[in-house]
């Protein structure tokens, strides 16, 4: 899934915010279809939680997980891209 390969890009440039409301997203749409998240989306969304888990705490991860997972679908883009605030 997108969403996924776009939290590790953001992980990856540091912005941890984004990258883990686009997990939560990511996360709440395969438990939504279904579908958990498989071989590359997986790897792609432990790698962006892996580091994030350096620079911020356990409750910082799981409110913006939350976060995340109350996104819509229209919303992705625009929080890879940085157009709404971390």
């Amino acid at each position: 899934e997108c969403a996924a390969h776009l939290a590790l890009w953001c992980a990856q440039q540091g912005r941890f915010d984004a990258a883990l409301r686009l997990a939560g997203f990511s996360e709440a749409s395969n438990a939504e279809s279904g579908q958990p998240a498989e071989g590359l989306a997986q790897r792609s969304l432990q790698h962006a939680e892996a580091a994030a888990r350096e620079s911020l705490d356990g409750n910082d991860i799981a409110r913006l997980k939350a976060e995340g997972g109350c996104l819509r679908r229209d919303d992705v883009a625009a929080v890879a891209f940085g157009v709404l605030a971390d």
